[in-house]
């Protein structure tokens, strides 16, 4: 039915680590998963999720990249997330925010 709207089927989950290799067998194309420097919602552990994601031939977004606020918008934090998500999902407050964290962002992909 999603297909058939012209959509295409996604998950998401605050536990990557111990549903993505379960949901892999169904029909997602793509799954919402926390990814971040300091392990925030990455669920049960940072260990399950980064090899979760490593092996899923799915497309991955990003999401918590800040972890709520926890990190800082810097380089280095965008480039780690980049090594296991295609894409990265961040929650903006304000312009300033949305400034600094794009003006970073956009650098590394």
């Amino acid at each position: 039915m999603i297909r058939d709207a012209g959509a295409r089927p996604a998950a998401s989950t605050h536990s990557p680590g111990s549903t993505i290799p379960l949901l892999d067998e169904l029909a997602f194309e793509a799954y919402l998963a926390p990814v971040n420097t300091v392990g925030y919602g990455m669920e049960p552990d940072v260990e399950s999720t980064l090899k979760a994601l490593e092996r899923t031939r799915k497309g991955v977004i990003a999401i918590k990249p800040l972890a709520a606020g926890k990190v800082s918008p810097e380089r280095s934090v965008f480039e780690y997330i980049y090594g296991y998500a295609d894409s990265i999902a961040v929650g903006i407050t304000s312009e300033e925010e949305m400034e600094e964290t794009y003006s970073i962002a956009l650098g590394c992909r």
